[in-house]
């Protein structure tokens, strides 16, 4: 974690999240158990993301910059919205007999990359230039406290310790 940076930190999460959906997708025709499973561990792991940035990430951002209510942080919180109206749509999906939606996991893959390629190649970085490595430990060592004591842990978010 010492050597981290907030950019490598959540592309690995991102990475993380898009092995979950993968594994969704692999098994959904023929594991409906394990489909939801993974679906379960991709919603859950990406709402922890989503709430690590709102409430760690992007009110640090907004306070480097004075861009607090506008700029790239009011767009990403935005599209968190909307991945969350597809999420929801998706999981009563799931929950029921059809397992997914393919027009609706084909938005929200669509959706999610064009978000993560923002924050990969704009966000992050533009925090990382921004932030002290003081501060850089701080928002590492809040996302780990958050992870551990957020409702039921978060999906195996220890492999960033590495």
């Amino acid at each position: 974690m010492a050597d981290e940076t907030i950019a490598s930190f959540f592309q690995k999460d991102h990475e993380r999240l898009d092995r979950f959906f993968d594994e969704f997708q692999a098994v959904k025709a023929c594991d409906a158990i394990g489909a939801r499973e993974h679906f379960e561990n991709f919603r859950r792991g990406l709402e922890q993301h989503m709430t690590w940035e709102e409430d760690i990430l992007f009110p640090l951002f907004e306070s480097k910059t004075d861009m607090k209510g506008s700029g790239p942080t009011q767009v990403m919180r935005w599209e968190h919205e909307q991945m969350r109206k597809l999420i929801k749509n998706l999981q009563e999906k799931i929950k029921g007999e059809a397992l997914g939606d393919d027009d609706q996991e084909a938005a929200l893959i669509e959706s999610l990359a064009r978000h993560n390629r923002k924050e990969e190649s704009m966000l992050y970085p533009m925090v990382d230039r921004l932030i002290t490595p003081e501060e850089r430990q701080a928002v590492l060592r809040k996302i780990k406290i958050s992870s551990e004591t957020s409702t039921g842990g978060c999906c195996g978010m220890h492999h960033h310790e590495e």
